[in-house]
């Protein structure tokens, strides 16, 4: 057992009903979901599931994992760029007496760009829509927060709303992708430049006589994200493409390994990949850089990391921490957090493992859950290893410790991240340089 202010149990359990809690379609699965589209959205009733009554086991003795001490705003805007972006703020709000905090998140997913986002569940939050800014303690660190491949940023509002009453300005960005595996290249060629979009436009709006002015920092910023969100933080951070590694390692992928989604859908591809990075040709190794320097730590969530390879993730240097599930068969965990953990050049570094916890362990809260959900080939709502609430505790404890440790440097955060041991609730942990 590991000691310390937070570390000396995770076994304390609250009856009440847990407070507001990403996601990523199992490539593997991706044919069959799209057959069942169709049917699902003229299903889209409310019934009861989830796992809304579940206890909730928290870090005892530390407020990480607990609501931070600022009221939460909300916003929706757009941002210019290559492709649309729809920015969705968690921010602290400074409220008024008309302010009304709560409203309805949807765990979503894009399956068509000419409809609306099929609903897979829902849950009341906790944010004021609109609200003032709290300008009392700013400017705030910015924390990019990048959803899961065809998912929505209303998906991860239970972490945006955590982080934002911790301190933290979240911007996250809506991307303009559906659930089409055949448009994956695009995104991940696209996907670091957006996340450069939003840091300039969020520069811009933060200057003297700007929108944002006193409410965030963008000098040295994180990202966090889900499933091909993680592959994105890791790129806006340093990690490179490296076409020689990936191919090998794809070759030697067994015929059942899920990996080979990644495979196919990338490989075939490099040539478009490469035209739309502005190269004349397919890189026999590394591809060029596209980190930001304005991204100081990188947090990966069930990421995946298969396209850097060995040699593409040693390129990655800024503090990291990956934290995955044991028995997620979308991305294995030992190509995952494990790899981003031992091959990034970090020199500190956090790893989490909740042991036998599937993908969408990091979705959003599954409150009420649709029949759409039923009927999909993958389990949006349920995971036979870890109650979601539970779940989202121990994420929300250590994004949270790792972004004051990175963000504010703060000793008591890096004094929680030195622990080379997490306590016996299902969660391994490896940490470096704390």
């Amino acid at each position: 057992m590991m000691t310390g202010r937070a570390h000396t149990t995770l076994a304390r359990r609250r009856s009440s009903t847990p407070r507001s809690r990403g996601a990523r379609i199992g490539f593997g699965a991706a044919v069959t979901l799209a057959v069942l589209i169709s049917l699902a959205r003229l299903m889209l009733m409310m019934v009861p599931g989830g796992d809304a009554s579940a206890e909730v086991v928290t870090p005892s003795g530390s407020d990480y994992s607990d609501p931070g001490s600022y009221s939460v705003g909300t916003r929706t805007i757009s941002v210019p760029g290559e492709r649309r972006i729809d920015l969705r703020l968690w921010y602290p709000a400074a409220l008024s007496d008309r302010d009304r905090p709560g409203g309805t998140e949807a765990f979503g997913l894009r399956v068509a760009r000419e409809v609306a986002p099929v609903t897979v569940a829902t849950w009341e939050g906790g944010a004021s829509r609109n609200a003032a800014f709290n300008l009392s303690d700013g400017p705030y660190p910015a924390v990019l927060l990048s959803p899961g491949f065809a998912l929505t940023s209303s998906t991860y509002a239970w972490l945006g709303e955590h982080l934002a009453s911790h301190g933290f300005v979240v911007l996250s960005p809506d991307y303009d992708e559906v659930l089409n595996p055949g448009e994956l290249w695009q995104s991940t060629v696209t996907r670091p430049r957006e996340i450069s979009t939003v840091l300039d436009f969020a520069e811009a709006q933060a200057r003297p006589g700007g929108d944002w002015q006193g409410l965030l920092q963008t000098g040295r910023a994180a990202v966090v994200g889900h499933s091909y969100g993680g592959y994105t933080a890791q790129a806006s951070a340093g990690a490179r493409l490296d076409t020689a590694g990936f191919t090998q390692e794809c070759s030697d992928l067994e015929s059942s390994d899920p990996r080979l989604f990644l495979c196919e859908a990338l490989l075939p591809r490099l040539d478009s990949m490469a035209a739309a990075a502005g190269l004349d040709e397919v890189p026999s190794g590394l591809w060029p850089d596209w980190s930001d320097s304005r991204v100081a730590a990188a947090v990966s969530l069930a990421g995946d990391s298969a396209p850097f390879a060995r040699d593409g993730l040693a390129a990655l240097d800024v503090p990291v921490l990956a934290i995955g599930g044991t028995g997620d068969r979308d991305t294995p965990y030992a190509a995952g957090a494990r790899a981003t953990f031992d091959r990034t050049a970090s020199r500190r570094k956090v790893e989490v493992g909740l042991r036998d916890a599937k993908h969408f362990v990091f979705a959003g809260r599954c409150e009420s859950v649709r029949l759409v959900a039923r009927l999909m080939p993958v389990a949006f709502c349920s995971d036979p290893g870890w109650q979601r609430a539970r779940a989202h505790d121990v994420i929300e404890y250590y994004v949270t410790a790792f972004l004051q440790a990175e963000l504010r440097a703060d000793p008591a955060a890096m004094a929680e991240l030195s622990h080379g041991e997490a306590p016996d609730t299902g969660v391994d942990l490896r940490t470096r340089g704390y």
